[in-house]
């Protein structure tokens, strides 16, 4: 599925091209930082939302949930299988914040204008805070 999603939303694919660290994820795994949240239809991975949390530097007493990708196969969104991808990733944060005793967490969360996600995330109570701009150096 990654490399579905990769070559559907990648900018600059022609000069970065997909090479994730699986030996960083693994360790990130290890330290508690990685949340992975699935959707499946009839057994099968239609979905997913990876995420960082982590206390943010400038508010160590706030747990940030950063959003790596999330993605759902295109067949799977026009109905239920979104909201109830971000619904669930955020029932996990919430579990996350009382396990470790935290009273709040801020997720940031961040889409494609390709493939806008504003629509979904208003409905779910997000608030846009700000637009990401990219530029691709090269040597």
């Amino acid at each position: 599925m990654l490399a579905l999603h990769w070559a559907e939303v990648a900018n600059h694919r022609e000069s970065v091209p997909l090479d994730p660290d699986w030996d960083g994820y693994a360790r990130l795994d290890r330290d508690g930082v990685l949340m992975i949240t699935t959707v499946r239809a009839d057994g099968r991975l239609v979905g997913y939302y990876t995420s960082f949390v982590t206390p943010h530097p400038h508010y160590k007493s706030t747990l940030y949930g950063f959003v790596d990708v999330y993605f759902l196969l295109p067949q799977f969104r026009k109905g239920p299988a979104g909201i109830s991808l971000f619904l669930e990733m955020e029932c996990s944060m919430r579990a996350r914040m009382k396990a470790e005793g935290r009273k709040s967490m801020v997720l940031i969360g961040r889409g494609r204008l390709a493939h806008d996600p504003r629509k979904l995330l208003v409905r779910l109570g997000w608030t846009a805070a700000e637009t990401a701009y990219t530029k691709l150096l090269e040597a």
